[in-house]
């Protein structure tokens, strides 16, 4: 090899064929990143899930992503965070409650039981849908740097990373 060869080091992977759509897997995305699940033992079909968020452009995106498919909740609190030695508001807070009848036929067909499932899922996604969760979670988390803690969801962000051809 001379100095002016190159190799790739990163390179995206060949989709799967699972049945989730890019939209679907998207909503996973931002459910384990940006969400909470109430999980219903006894009756699975009521489970519950909120995300929570309050950047605006973030906002807009979600309310395309669900158009009636979610209600809004506007957190009636007033946010204000401390900046230096100002206190200053910040953008409201708002919750979009995912209805059942979204919520619940979207974890049965994906085979999603919580972020430790999203291991199994992941490597079957189709590539339109892979890139879409990977998009959902990187804007859920904040497009320039990654916060998560170590876990589940931080393992599922580095195998997506990896898929769509990102040298971690």
């Amino acid at each position: 090899l001379k100095s002016h060869h190159r190799i790739r080091v990163a390179a995206p992977a060949e989709g799967g064929s699972h049945e989730l759509t890019p939209r679907e897997a998207a909503i996973l995305g931002w459910i384990v990143t940006d969400g909470t699940v109430f999980w219903h033992r006894i009756q699975p079909s009521q489970t519950q899930a909120f995300i929570y968020q309050s950047k605006p452009r973030m906002v807009s995106v979600l309310r395309a992503m669900f158009g009636d498919d979610a209600i809004e909740r506007v957190d009636p609190r007033p946010s204000t965070m401390l900046r230096g030695r100002r206190l200053s508001r910040r953008h409201p807070s708002i919750r979009f409650y995912l209805k059942k009848k979204l919520l619940w036929p979207l974890f049965k067909r994906a085979g999603f039981t919580g972020a430790d499932s999203l291991l199994d899922i992941i490597p079957h996604l189709t590539a339109d849908a892979r890139a879409a969760m990977f998009l959902a979670m990187r804007q859920a988390e904040g497009e320039q740097a990654w916060a998560q803690n170590p876990g589940p969801v931080l393992e599922a962000f580095m195998l997506l990373a990896t898929l769509e051809g990102y040298r971690l």
